[in-house]
């Protein structure tokens, strides 16, 4: 079989694969929708229920926004763990509706999914393979794989460290004025950052142009993620705001999004539950600060 017919076979089996995921996607979307119109449908009641309905019909929304967010590229990754198990990783996590609660798709914010950023040829821990789907809209264009455990490579599939051809391909991807998200592309460095702990103000200074407004707000994105994990408390994060036409440009990564709770508000506002932004004027020139504060 030839190299041409090999990678036809895979890139199907992708398709098959992403396909299943947008279907269950749809689902969610369905789900919801249907939660939400019938919530919307009732009238009258008592205050409490009428107070549970608004918090309902909130967190619908929210959860409808989610899922529309997720849609342009909803899996960006795989990994092939030793052993021959399989993880794909992408920009929310969904499971099976099955008595097993299978897991489908790992957030990119899940601890678990660190060896897609972290994993090395030299450092590769329980990683064999590091595959980049590329997709448009809903359709595989490209996959990338890097066979980070060189012992194992298939000499006759030409296997081997490929580089880093998923993160050259964004970097020379046609500009549109808007910030995009990063969470295809992490690199080690960034996933430090962003995963860093919480207590204390995190200070990130670079030269123009060198990602540190993206970090901040993946790592906004990562903090009301893991907060959400482990307490139900109200949360707000704090970022620097880009200024001139940085600032026109940046509509936040919006497929980054840290789901319920989250939502962005304008310069200088500030309100418990949301991730909101300020003018960092009397900062020091090229930093950029990000504060999360959790509450009862």
């Amino acid at each position: 079989m030839s190299g041409e017919d090999r990678a036809d076979i895979e890139r199907d089996s992708e398709q098959a694969y992403i396909t299943g995921l947008y279907e269950r996607l749809d689902e969610l979307r369905q789900r919801a929708s249907d939660r939400l119109a019938g919530t919307l449908r009732q009238v009258g009641g008592t205050p409490a229920a009428r107070t549970e309905r608004e918090a309902l019909t909130v967190m619908y929304r929210q959860q409808l926004a989610q899922l529309d967010a997720a849609e342009n590229g909803l899996c960006f990754g795989r990994l092939e763990f030793n052993g021959g198990a399989k993880s794909y990783i992408g920009r929310l996590g969904m499971h099976a509706d099955n008595d097993d609660y299978d897991q489908l798709l790992m957030d990119w914010r899940a601890d678990a999914a660190r060896p897609f950023y972290l994993a090395t040829a030299a450092s590769p821990g329980d990683v064999r393979v590091r595959r980049h789907i590329k997709t448009r809209a809903r359709t595989v264009q490209r996959l990338d794989d890097e066979v980070l455990d060189l012992t194992a490579a298939d000499p006759s599939k030409h296997e081997g460290l490929t580089g880093e051809s998923a993160l050259l391909a964004a970097l020379t991807a046609s500009r549109t004025g808007r910030m995009r998200d990063i969470v295809e592309t992490i690199q080690a460095e960034q996933d430090r950052i962003i995963r860093s702990g919480l207590p204390g103000v995190l200070v990130v200074q670079g030269g123009p142009g060198t990602g540190k407004t993206a970090v901040a707000l993946h790592r906004a994105a990562y903090l009301l993620y893991s907060s959400a994990c482990h307490t139900r408390a109200s949360r707000s994060v704090s970022t620097g705001w880009p200024t001139g036409s940085a600032g026109r440009r940046w509509r936040g990564p919006e497929s980054a999004r840290a789901g319920p709770g989250a939502r962005t508000t304008r310069p200088g506002s500030s309100s418990s539950g949301t991730c909101s932004t300020n003018s960092p004027a009397s900062w020091p020139g090229g930093s950029a600060r990000i504060r999360l504060a959790a509450g009862t």
